[in-house]
């Protein structure tokens, strides 16, 4: 299923696409970029399918795009007016969170102004509040004032950067540090091991 939003009074456009739904679910998260596309969009989402069998998760897979720069002024309320026309789906099938260019707290918060508990809430009905509760309690987790979902998606990708770059026998920056952005492999300054902080 391809659904486009359109918002009047920015021309954002966007797009939420389920690939396929398990057990009447499905997840994945809202992607804000100038340049999304629908076709980006439905690719993420079958992507998203692939994830949550391969981790045993029984949901399908889904995903959200707007074509927007997350850095305007006007970003708050596309994700806003873009939540408030996804609604109906979150509160019943569709688990989703921050991707590329939006933040968790962002979503919760355009979430909560469209009248939904949590943008997780769909996966927790069976439970009542409960299971909602831990998953907010755990959410809310910071290192270093780092909050846990900032930390967890750029940790993982530096893991998955390093693990690949030893299997290719390639050398990253500085003997196992990440370039930082923009910086090419010769160039010096990356992040070292351990330190995935943005």
């Amino acid at each position: 299923m391809v659904s486009e939003w359109h918002d009047p009074a920015t021309g954002a456009r966007g797009w939420f696409v389920i690939d396929r739904l398990v057990g009447g679910m499905c997840s994945g998260g809202i992607r804000m970029r100038p340049g999304v596309t629908v076709d980006e969009v439905s690719q993420l989402a079958r992507t998203m399918s692939h994830k949550m069998a391969v981790l045993d998760i029984p949901y399908g897979g889904a995903k959200s795009g707007i074509d927007c720069d997350p850095a305007s002024a006007e970003a708050p309320a596309v994700l806003r007016g873009f939540i408030e026309a996804i609604r109906p789906f979150i509160a019943e099938r569709y688990a989703t969170g921050a991707d590329l260019g939006t933040r968790e707290d962002d979503i919760i918060a355009a979430c909560q102004l469209a009248g939904l508990t949590h943008p997780l809430q769909a996966g927790f009905k069976a439970e009542g509040g409960a299971g909602l509760s831990r998953v907010k309690q755990a959410l809310a987790l910071t290192s270093e004032g780092i909050p846990i979902t900032e930390l967890i998606a750029g940790y993982g990708v530096a893991e998955c950067t390093t693990e690949a770059a030893e299997v290719l026998g390639l050398r990253l920056n500085g003997g196992g540090s990440l370039p930082g952005p923009g910086r090419g492999p010769h160039h010096g300054g990356g992040r070292h091991r351990g330190d995935h902080r943005r």
